[in-house]
């Protein structure tokens, strides 16, 4: 039993080599034709259309009024956080076109892989249908909601009130063009994007000639309280969902070990401009309450009686929401095709069309689903399930930095860490050869190797026992008849020492506690307010046992991995990110968990029963063994 545990768990955390995370099948290899130009486009366009035309109006009128700016410059300092993560990730992984899937694949192991790569899945299919849906609404709003009240299309689907027609044909033209290649995907993107640009900016004009500040002064600019902001987040932060696009792009790149971290970096920094000052205009054009909470910018004008303003920003609209209903369907066939690729999933994903060199099964197969879904579910519903799926590949791609950052370098490195953990195993001294006897006043136990005296200044300071100035024994000395001679109480505080100096420890600890951390702030923090003495207790214990493992692993050494771009501040910027992620995921719905658990146990049925046995890793396994 013991046995087939371990072979288990070996399988489910092999991890592929830093410098193989790249397709074999070069013969049929994608298109590298994505400038920083294209890139950038592509990140703004997927977050700018669903953030302006339906994320602002959502958390302007419902959960925080003017004060929304507040919640989406946090919103925007959390997403630059994880943005900063994914570019370091992406300059280790360039060449690479299952973004966090594969990031995760290369430093954690293959099942966090999957659950990552599975979790995208459901991230961008369900965004491609909400992009859909809202582009819907947005139509229907501009014609003056004829499409929803036909009386021919008024029979329920699942949980839409109509038959949405117009989703149904977004979603399908997607397909089609992204299907064709990715050169016109990216034209036709840079071109709604760079009108959407032109009537943001009309926008901005045309608000402050219709500006009333006691829009301000006379409801308040905080009129849910602080509280508004906070509960604002989640649904701000959806507003930046988009930016990780990027990553996935890391094969279709001409220079991706630069263009990608740039691209992300500025995506979110013109993302976190776009949408603060939408939200000021919004509220000086009319009081919060006034807002229509799905078409806000186009229903604006409309109430001040300018037409010609709303049609042009009607424009914008179509266009803003086509582009990031396609910025969520990009990514979508290069995770498949990582996926399949690497033999988690079902292998015809990874086939490439010869002439058009893209994943025209993986493109279809998303395009598909993504309208069935169009149709099926309410837009409310959609929203939180995109946002569970990201925040989750936000948390993992911050854990790989430090994984990264944090992971032996070297075997020599790797057995000098080990030491401690293995002493307890006494060598037999019948197995000691007879020149391991001439030298064993100088031999120590190095996880199975021999260190002679010469080699001692190798060993790790910590190891080795500085009580005099003057002097540094080995901890584990060996006698004369070259038998290990350890006091139990000293072995016992060697072994917990270990678990303090090991990274993957500590990391696992500060995880336990940024989710217990969050769950009280998010589900109990009004009786931490009322000073509730049992919680207040529970979180002063989860904060202390924080704060030491996050001081213990300040002190353990970073690699010296050199990539072209580095995170700053690090452990201290992941572990902020991961925290930040945590706690959005823990504020959102029990029936949203509920619906991913549902999808994660399909995703793990498929994997047990097929991908385990598939993985490439295992058969290259195989391979060597035969």
């Amino acid at each position: 039993m013991r046995s087939t545990a371990l072979r288990l768990l070996s399988r489910i955390s092999r991890r592929r080599p830093l410098n193989s995370a790249k397709s074999d099948s070069d013969e049929v290899d994608f298109k590298k034709c994505l400038s920083t130009y294209d890139l950038v486009a592509l990140g703004v366009g997927s977050c700018c259309g669903t953030g302006m035309f339906l994320t602002v109006g959502l958390v302007a009128k419902e959960l925080a009024g003017p004060g929304a700016v507040f919640s989406f410059i946090i919103a925007g300092i959390g997403s630059l956080l994880s943005g900063i993560c994914y570019a370091e990730l992406a300059s280790s992984c360039p060449r690479t076109s299952g973004s966090a899937y594969m990031y995760s694949y290369v430093t954690v192991g293959e099942l966090v892989a999957y659950v990552i790569g599975w979790g995208l899945i459901v991230e961008y299919v369900i965004g491609t249908a909400a992009g859909a849906v809202a582009l819907s609404a947005t139509l229907d709003s501009i014609f003056n909601f004829a499409f929803s009240k036909l009386p021919e299309l008024h029979f329920t689907v699942g949980g839409r009130p109509y038959f949405d027609f117009i989703a149904i044909a977004v979603c399908l033209t997607l397909t089609f063009i992204l299907a064709y290649g990715v050169e016109l995907s990216t034209s036709v993107n840079n071109v709604l994007t760079c009108v959407n640009a032109v009537v943001w900016i009309f926008f901005i004009g045309a608000s402050a000639s219709f500006a009333q500040i006691t829009n301000w002064t006379a409801h308040g600019f905080f009129p849910f309280g602080a509280n508004g902001v906070i509960r604002a987040l989640p649904i701000a932060y959806f507003a930046f969902i988009g930016f990780d696009t990027v990553a996935s792009s890391g094969q279709e790149a001409q220079d991706p070990q630069k263009s990608i971290p740039k691209s992300i970096l500025w995506s979110v920094v013109i993302n976190t401009v776009a949408f603060c000052s939408v939200t000021l205009c919004l509220t000086l054009v009319l009081p919060y309450f006034s807002l229509h909470t799905n078409t806000a910018m186009v229903d604006a004008f409309s109430q001040r009686e300018a037409p010609l303003v709303r049609y042009v920003i009607s424009v914008g609209a179509i266009c803003a929401l086509f582009a990031a209903t396609f910025g969520s369907m990009f990514p979508l066939p290069r995770v498949l095709y990582a996926m399949a690729d690497d033999g988690l999933i079902f292998k015809q994903f990874a086939k490439l069309c010869p002439k058009r060199k893209t994943p025209k099964l993986a493109t279809l197969a998303g395009g598909l689903v993504a309208t069935l879904l169009a149709v099926t579910t309410d837009l409310n519903m959609l929203i939180e399930l995109v946002l569970i799926g990201t925040l989750m590949a936000y948390v993992l791609v911050a854990v790989c930095v430090l994984l990264l950052r944090y992971r032996k370098t070297s075997d020599k490195k790797q057995s000098e860490s080990d030491l401690i953990a293995n002493h307890h195993l006494e060598p037999d001294v019948d197995q000691v050869t007879g020149s391991d006897r001439d030298t064993g006043s100088d031999i120590i136990l190095n996880g199975g190797n021999q260190v002679g005296d010469g080699h001692k200044e190798n060993l790790p300071s910590w190891m080795i026992d500085s009580s005099t100035p003057s002097m540094k024994t080995p901890l584990l000395e060996v006698s004369e008849d070259n038998v290990f001679k350890v006091d139990v109480a000293k072995q016992r505080c060697y072994k917990m020492l270990h678990h303090f100096r090991d990274p993957g420890f500590l990391l696992t600890v500060l995880l336990v506690c940024e989710v217990g951390i969050s769950v009280l702030l998010a589900k109990f923090f009004e009786l931490l307010f009322l000073a509730n003495v049992a919680l207040l207790t529970l979180t002063v214990i989860l904060i202390t046992i924080f704060v030491i493992c996050f001081c213990f692993l300040l002190l353990c050494p970073q690699t010296g991995v050199v990539t072209t771009f580095q995170s700053p501040c690090v452990p201290a910027l992941p572990v902020g990110v991961t925290f930040f992620n945590i706690y959005l995921m823990v504020s959102l719905s029990a029936a949203t968990w509920c619906a991913f658990a549902v999808w994660m146990t399909i995703g793990f049925l498929v994997y047990f029963f097929y991908g385990i046995k598939r993985s490439k890793l295992e058969l290259e396994k195989s391979e060597l063994v035969n």
